[in-house]
């Protein structure tokens, strides 16, 4: 039986996928890239990583 995420499950989500982001941003900038075309491509990974992360946060509950 699969438990709903709590808050927690989801703050720990949202963790993973700034530090996800922000590091695949700083790297896409620094490369000579702006800003928000680095966040445009990083965002379907992001996206990716927030599911897996949400689902992993909310198996380590049981």
């Amino acid at each position: 039986m699969h438990r709903k995420p709590g808050p927690r499950q989801f703050a720990l989500a949202l963790l993973a996928t700034a530090l996800w982001m922000g590091t695949g941003v700083y790297k896409r900038v620094q490369t000579g890239q702006d800003v928000l075309t680095a966040l445009w491509a990083e965002l379907p990974l992001g996206v990716v990583i927030f599911v897996v992360s949400l689902l992993w946060a909310s198996r380590l509950r049981r």
